[in-house]
């Protein structure tokens, strides 16, 4: 066995033709690892294409999410703000002749605002009124 061994090892370092049954085998395993190679590259374009379509849906539910957030935190935002502006309505329509009504909007915008803690007016850039009380007495 190790003579015929040899002696093939001795023809193909010298160039010579190899055996059929031997030059058979050698397609066969070339056959094999190029089959291999094919079958492994497919997989991996496969693979990939799907790794690149779950990062962009998770992009995208999570650019989703972000845009419901800043639509939620914009809408609370925006409620106080109308509140305000109509308190600030209210005052500019006293022409600095501020009476009870202002008192009672003030608590209205501050119970009904979901965000405010205090509320100040100051006509004539000086603090008149500031609701609640209690805590802004220093006002």
């Amino acid at each position: 066995m190790r003579h015929v061994c040899l002696r093939y090892a001795r023809q193909l370092t010298r160039g010579e033709a190899v055996s059929g049954f031997h030059r058979g085998t050698l397609l066969g395993v070339g056959a094999s690892l190029l089959l291999f190679v094919v079958i492994a590259t497919g997989l991996h374009l496969v693979v990939s294409a799907e790794q690149d379509r779950l990062e962009q849906d998770l992009r995208s539910q999570t650019e989703r999410s972000a845009a419901s957030v800043a639509a939620r935190l914009e809408s609370e935002l925006k409620s106080d703000v109308f509140l305000a502006n109509g308190l600030l309505a209210h005052v500019n329509a006293m022409q600095g002749h501020l009476d009870d009504s202002v008192v009672d909007g003030m608590r209205a915008l501050y119970h009904y605002g979901r965000h405010i803690r205090n509320i100040g007016v100051a006509p004539g850039n000086r603090i008149s009124h500031v609701y609640p009380l209690k805590g802004n007495e220093a006002v």
